[in-house]
């Protein structure tokens, strides 16, 4: 069975809950722009496991079984140069 689930929709939830909680900024705005780590995020790093978790709870109960988000490298923007 195929589950549709509205990404855009379901990361607003859960960053408004974050706010709520006080654990992101009023002001913090969402876009496939914003940086999650890294220089430029607005999310220290607390805010960025209780949003990763946060989005497989919403994803799990969606799809009915977990899900998790694996993380195999640290993203940052900066360039990294070989030698």
């Amino acid at each position: 069975m195929i589950v549709k689930i509205d990404l855009n929709a379901l990361i607003q939830r859960v960053v408004k809950r974050l706010i709520t909680e006080n654990s992101l900024p009023k002001n913090i705005k969402i876009t496939d722009k914003t940086n999650l780590v890294g220089s430029g995020s607005s999310f220290d790093s607390v805010a960025i496991v209780e949003f990763t978790t946060s989005i497989e709870s919403e994803i799990s109960k969606k799809i009915n079984k977990k899900f998790f988000i694996i993380l195999n490298e640290y993203l940052n923007t900066k360039k990294i140069t070989k030698n």
